[in-house]
């Protein structure tokens, strides 16, 4: 069979907390606790060296919340794993018409906050949809340009294994986004989209700032337009990337 790579999850749920160094990675299967790890978000591990450990406390020393961290990572379909396995650095990989071996992934993350332009919470309403008079946030602020100002987007961030975070926009705290985990093609957000320092003015006022965001892999929303890798690959001595 043809070689596919996929990110799993589609859809990563990342959670608020008010520990500001403190996190955990969110539960990956149904009905599990959140994941344990070290400070650099790599997954702490049971005696067998295989099971990754769950959290015993949600609450930091000092009786803070943790955050929970969204963490994506890249699968490979093949004839060796039909039903896929995560991707790994040194593992073979092909595409594009590259041939070769994983040596960096280039991650692009966007994550934007606008929940403060979105549908006004009303219990159950919008589970299958809201209805088209259905009452905006800060629904006073009506002008288009200042509704887009209701809106926190630092921009895009590249990171790779062996590249720093960057992208056109300075945010105050851009919130971390770290790749430096040693085996897998992985990637973890544990922090939110801050006030970006570019310049723009901030949002108009009577307008309600928002409180917190959901952290999404899916590059069609655009509230977090998720995370687009590209392997990248030695053939010799010549660096390469594969299309995903």
């Amino acid at each position: 069979m043809a070689t596919i790579y996929k990110i799993h999850p589609g859809i990563g749920i990342a959670r608020l907390g008010n520990s500001p160094e403190d996190f955990c990675i969110s539960p990956e299967k149904p009905a599990a606790l959140p994941i344990d790890c070290d400070a650099g978000g790599n997954p702490l591990l049971a005696p067998d060296g295989l099971s990754e450990v769950t959290i015993t406390k949600f609450k930091d020393a000092e009786g803070r919340i943790k955050r929970q961290a969204a963490r994506f990572q890249i699968y490979v379909y093949d004839d060796e794993s039909p039903e896929g396995r995560p991707l790994k650095l040194g593992d073979p990989v092909s595409g594009g018409g590259n041939q070769g071996f994983l040596v960096d992934v280039q991650w692009r993350v966007y994550l934007a906050n606008k929940k403060a332009t979105w549908y006004e919470f009303a219990q159950l309403d919008g589970e299958h949809g809201y209805a088209k008079d259905h009452p905006r946030r800060n629904a006073n602020i009506t002008a288009s340009e200042a509704r887009q100002r209701l809106i926190i987007d630092p921009g895009p961030r590249n990171r790779g294994l062996h590249a720093e975070a960057h992208g056109p926009l300075r945010p105050r705290r851009w919130r971390r986004l770290r790749t430096d985990l040693p085996a897998r093609a992985q990637a973890v957000l544990d922090r939110y989209p801050g006030r970006a320092e570019d310049g723009r003015r901030g949002p108009p006022a009577g307008a309600r700032r928002p409180r917190g965001i959901r952290a999404r892999s899916s590059t069609t929303n655009s509230a977090s337009r998720g995370s687009t890798p590209t392997p990248t690959t030695t053939a010799g001595s010549t660096t390469r990337r594969t299309d995903r």
